[in-house]
């Protein structure tokens, strides 16, 4: 989001992606595309797919499986994935037309950033060859969060803590799924308490 913004006002973009383009295309994520996500593809996707789903109804099921709340929110949320998103931005960072230099690539692993003749330098590693290369900019934005190279790189004494509490995230083929789950699940979230914790649809 940060390049598409940043090559839309006619600056030239050069992105270090940590991941290989098949640990990408893996990434299955869902996400909630709020208010503010879907403000920003309006402005900057010149022609977005369809790339979410409605949800007008939430349902919160109790421990044994029965329904304890159910409600329609004031305004339906819409739900996307980290690899619809992603896929369409990309698009659209290749699509520029502005005429500025914009490149992408992957399996880059930034280990140092320091200053460098007013400006920043970068110094990367190329995880297929291993070789070591380097790149000056302006501005340097870290998006790995505790796995950014920069920004340990930066703030070395920055150690990610354990929050307590543990994520999973899965996800199934739809021809795996009955119908009557398919159609229960429909335009709908439901959360599933358990003993310690809850799981999301």
């Amino acid at each position: 989001m940060h390049a598409i913004v940043l090559s839309e006002f006619g600056h030239d973009v050069h992105i270090l992606e940590q991941k290989t383009e098949a640990e990408l295309d893996r990434e299955a994520a869902g996400l909630s595309a709020g208010p503010d996500m879907q403000a920003f593809i309006n402005r900057f996707v010149k022609d977005p797919k369809a790339y979410s789903i409605a949800i007008d109804t939430i349902t919160v099921l109790d421990e044994e499986g029965r329904t304890d709340v159910q409600f329609k929110p004031p305004t339906p949320g819409r739900y996307t994935t980290w690899t619809e998103l992603y896929r369409m931005f990309r698009e659209t960072l290749a699509n520029n037309v502005r005429g500025n230099t914009v490149l992408y690539e992957t399996s880059k692993f930034v280990s140092k950033t320091h200053r460098n003749n007013g400006g920043l330098k970068v110094t990367y590693r190329d995880c297929q060859d291993q070789t070591i290369h380097e790149v000056q900019g302006d501005m340097v934005i870290g998006t790995h969060g505790g796995r950014s190279g920069a920004r340990i790189s930066l703030v070395p004494d920055s150690i990610p803590q354990y929050a307590g509490y543990v994520l999973w995230r899965g996800v199934v083929r739809e021809k795996l799924v009955s119908d009557e789950t398919k159609e229960f699940l429909a335009n709908r979230m439901v959360m599933a308490r358990t003993k310690d914790g809850y799981s999301l649809s």
